[in-house]
């Protein structure tokens, strides 16, 4: 780089130097700063959350375990289906005659004083 080719470079800078004044040169730094400053707080709150990732891990491998024991009842559950419909059907038969038998009893309960 030829000397002519610096002092032009150098005055070009003097001029942007000179261009901005102190207010411009002050906003630059208070940008910076808060930036650096927002930078931080994102640092902080992201180590923050790293034991919230862990829990949530933590929680989805025993919600998957969960559905595993789940899965594992569903088809014992649809064995006793039929059976839970075979005593429906045998207590619907039973019901007339729990009711006939009650009736004998109240008519034997009226015949006789004591029975109470």
């Amino acid at each position: 780089m030829s000397n002519s080719q610096y002092l032009i470079l150098n005055d070009g800078f003097k001029n942007i130097k000179n261009s901005l004044n102190k207010n411009h040169i002050l906003m630059i730094y208070c940008n910076t700063f808060f930036s650096f400053s927002i930078f931080i707080i994102l640092i902080v709150i992201a180590s923050q959350l790293s034991p919230v990732v862990n829990d949530a891990g933590i929680l989805i491998n025993d919600a998957s375990e969960n559905l595993k024991d789940f899965s594992i009842l569903i088809p014992r559950i649809n064995n006793l289906i039929p059976e839970a419909q075979n005593t429906t059907r045998i207590l619907g038969h039973l019901i007339p005659m729990i009711k006939n038998g009650m009736h004998q009893l109240r008519q034997l309960c009226h015949e006789a004083p004591g029975c109470y």
